[in-house]
């Protein structure tokens, strides 16, 4: 199984959360290189196989994330997110950033 490093995998509170994580990412979200083959493959064909294609991943991902988190053992946890909160930033310090790198 690839490490992901994904969000979730570090913001989980139990190990059943982690493995189910892990394994939806590295069975249904490609690399970005299978991700340029199936797009170059698919996009010839028109925006109706695009959807088909995206549903399918969808389906197989809501599927095995629910197949997982009936078999798997242990409670499923809260997501805990650890996120900064968000702000505009000033006018004058995007100026004096700018004036900065110029």
């Amino acid at each position: 199984m690839y490490n992901n490093g994904n969000y979730y995998n570090k913001t989980s509170g139990n190990k059943e959360g982690k493995i189910i994580a892990t394994i939806l990412l590295g069975f249904t979200i490609p690399c970005s290189a299978q991700l340029g083959v199936i797009a170059g493959m698919i996009a010839p064909l028109g925006v109706k196989y695009i959807l088909i294609y995206a549903f399918t991943i969808l389906i197989v991902f809501a599927l095995t994330g629910t197949v997982l988190n009936k078999t798997l053992p242990g409670e499923s946890s809260e997501l805990f997110i650890d996120l900064p909160p968000m702000r505009l930033p000033k006018l004058s310090n995007v100026l004096k950033r700018r004036g900065q790198r110029l």
